[in-house]
């Protein structure tokens, strides 16, 4: 399973609009494989999209939705959890453990 967060300076980007960067989580057997910070490439739903298309997202993670991202995430069958804030780490755990 991938989930990508919305990332800025390691804790989870309040405000979808300021994004531009996510941070993308490998999980396996529910525990945290590997992650790596990837960059938007453009502006907008379609860069968003394209995002979670090239890295084969699961989850979204992020502070608060902006008009049209929800719609496009659940398009590409891409479970949101959103309202979520603090360190990215902790927002994944706290997904893995139901708690988000």
């Amino acid at each position: 399973m991938k989930v990508a967060v919305a990332y800025k300076n390691g804790k989870v980007c309040e405000k979808f609009e300021d994004v531009v960067k996510f941070r993308v989580y490998n999980i396996d057997d529910g525990k945290i494989v590997s992650c790596m910070t990837v960059g938007i490439n453009g502006e907008g739903t379609n860069a968003f999209t394209a995002l979670l298309k090239h890295h084969d997202i699961d989850h979204l993670i992020c502070g608060s939705m902006m008009e049209g991202v929800e719609e496009a995430a659940t398009e590409k069958n891409v479970k949101i959890h959103n309202g979520a804030s603090g360190k990215a780490d902790d927002a994944v755990k706290a997904m893995l453990n139901g708690e988000l």
